[in-house]
């Protein structure tokens, strides 16, 4: 059965260059999204290396864990003298594959999976962020999450030569009819909040409609970052029919008059377009930056043909773009922060955190350690200044010592010429 998919992508309206990814082998049954980190550091080579990595694994029948690490591995080999990227860059990675009703999911980084079930959506990854884990440890809640400073700090990313051993999540569930599976990059999911993402979904009819809305809705919240959305819609049925019928409608072939005039004007057929690889990273050109996706751009990446956008929906995103663009540009640049990976200072902090929060009984110890500590910290700090004024002390003493005699001496010759 060929699935039924949207995808797409935008550069957004503060970058310069999309240095997201996603491929599509529905041969496979693989979707990946993979967002590059680095700017100036190639983030959008390591992206692409991450999806193609992936997705040739799998092809050898390796599961989507061992893939990231090989693709870890590629992009961690692509930073080195003489690879394509440079040193530094990196990349976040979610993939998803589904068979026989089942999907199972592998992520590293901030780039997200989630499941709707018709009615509700819930996120099926877990962030490997610095945000992430202080609201786990319960420092902070999902609320203060969401405009903390450090929400673009993470905990580990493919590439990363920092982290010693890669965690990849994993997840797993059923992908019912009436059901979709969606994954971005936190392009999206920085601008839009979850509740808004499950209200496009539900009212979409389409899986490109429900791409291309969301989208839209992330350039109306700022645009801030390049943002990349993939559905994929559960017992290859649309998401119109979803809502109407659970059963698949049948199949009304074309006649013979009219089949050549039908592919002509409506592109390559689904099942001829989705038979293929289709790579964001290479097969399909990136918009400039300005110009708005069409579902034109997106069909193509999605393997839905080269249908033409409606005007309406086109339009708009024009019209918003060219509002919107330059306001948010200077803006966008000043108040969002790349992505990056955690610092040693930062990793003390957790380290501190996780400490009081784990053994609070211990915490007494430690600040007496760390007070131990300090008053040795200072005591280093000024033993020379003491050593100095020993010294001067010492020669003071010596100085005075030294003039006493001198007087007593002065005194006694004194005493001996009157007496004389």
């Amino acid at each position: 059965m060929t699935t039924r998919y949207g995808a797409g992508t935008d550069v957004g309206l503060a970058r310069d260059h999309n240095e997201d990814a996603y491929l599509v082998n529905d041969e496979l049954g693989l979707w990946i999204v993979a967002d590059g980190m680095g700017g100036h550091e190639a983030g959008e080579v390591a992206s692409a290396i991450a999806v193609q990595t992936v997705n040739a694994a799998v092809a050898r029948g390796e599961p989507l864990d061992r893939a990231m690490n090989l693709a870890h591995k590629a992009v961690l080999k692509g930073s080195r003298k003489g690879g394509p990227g440079v040193a530094g860059m990196g990349c976040t990675c979610v993939a998803a594959r589904i068979a026989e009703g089942n999907f199972d999911v592998a992520w590293v980084g901030d780039s997200r999976a989630y499941h709707w079930d018709g009615a509700r959506l819930s996120q099926v990854s877990h962030d490997h962020s610095y945000v992430q884990t202080l609201v786990d440890l319960g420092v902070i809640n999902e609320q203060e999450a969401i405009d903390h400073p450090d929400r673009s700090v993470l905990t580990q990313c493919l590439g990363s030569r920092s982290v010693d051993q890669l965690e990849v999540g994993i997840a797993t569930g059923a992908l019912k009819m009436g059901e979709c599976l969606m994954l971005c990059s936190d392009g999206l999911t920085g601008e839009v909040d979850d509740s808004s993402i499950a209200e496009i979904i539900a009212d979409s009819g389409d899986e490109q409609v429900a791409v291309d809305r969301l989208i839209i809705a992330a350039l109306e919240g700022g645009g801030s970052d390049n943002v990349t959305v993939v559905v994929i819609a559960g017992g290859g049925v649309a998401l119109a029919e979803q809502k109407t019928s659970p059963a698949p409608t049948p199949e009304i072939k074309d006649a013979p008059d009219d089949a050549a005039a039908k592919r002509a004007t409506a592109g390559p057929a689904p099942e001829q377009a989705r038979s293929g690889v289709v790579n964001r990273a290479e097969s399909v050109s990136q918009p400039a930056a300005g110009s708005p996706i069409t579902a034109a751009q997106a069909g193509a990446a999605a393997g839905r043909g080269g249908a033409a956008a409606p005007g309406a929906r086109q339009d708009a995103l024009q019209k918003r773009r060219e509002q919107e663009r330059r306001a948010v540009l200077g803006r966008a640049k000043a108040s969002r922060k790349r992505k990056r990976l955690l610092t040693e200072e930062d990793r003390l902090t957790l380290k501190k955190v996780l400490f009081m929060r784990v053994s609070p009984g211990l915490i007494v110890p430690y600040i007496s350690r760390r007070i131990r500590e300090q008053r040795r910290s200072v005591s280093a700090k000024i033993a020379p200044v003491r050593l100095r004024l020993s010294m001067v002390g010492m020669y003071s003493r010596r100085a005075v010592l030294g003039l006493g005699v001198a007087v007593v001496s002065i005194g006694i010759a004194g005493g001996v010429l009157h007496t004389g």
